[in-house]
Order: structure tokens, then sequence, then C-alpha cells
């Protein structure tokens, strides 16, 4: 069975398969953090498309960016949101 993140409502607008198939690693349990090159590695794309991915999906609301910078700037998914 797919992971959930196929049927999330953040996902059915996104055309990227890289992104579908790169945030299903991610809720398959990923070692270590995620960086734009980590990502860039593993889709096999240009470290800019990979950060185009990353900005997208931070907009989107499936990832959050972690609160170092620069070079040690990495994300993770978001967590449960409550709608309470």
């Amino acid at each position: 069975m797919p992971s959930c993140f196929r049927q999330c409502n953040i996902l059915e607008a996104t055309s990227q398969h890289r992104q579908i198939k790169l945030l299903n690693k991610l809720l398959d349990g990923f070692d270590g953090k995620l960086t734009s090159s980590k990502w860039a590695l593993i889709a096999k794309c240009s470290p800019d498309t990979a950060l185009r991915d990353i900005t997208d999906l931070v907009e989107r609301g499936a990832l959050v960016k972690s609160d170092a910078g620069g070079r040690s700037t990495s994300y993770e998914l978001q967590g449960p949101i409550n709608n309470t």
C-alpha cells in the first residue's frame, strides 16, 4: 500500500513526481537530516531544482525548515495539524 502522502490534499495539486517520491521516503523513515543537497542526490536533479521543490513543499505546509540556517539548513515533515 502506498504511503499516505499519495492521498494527502497537499500533494493532489503537486505535479512533481520527485516530490511525492521523496515525501514517501521521509514517511517511510529517513536516516539523518534532509538537506537540499541530499534531496538533489536522491532525486537525481540539480541543487537548484531540489531547493525549488523543497521551497514549494514548505509553502504548501508539507515540510518545515529547521531552526539552523545557512549550510546547516535542514527540513522535516510537518507535524499533525489540529483543526479544533
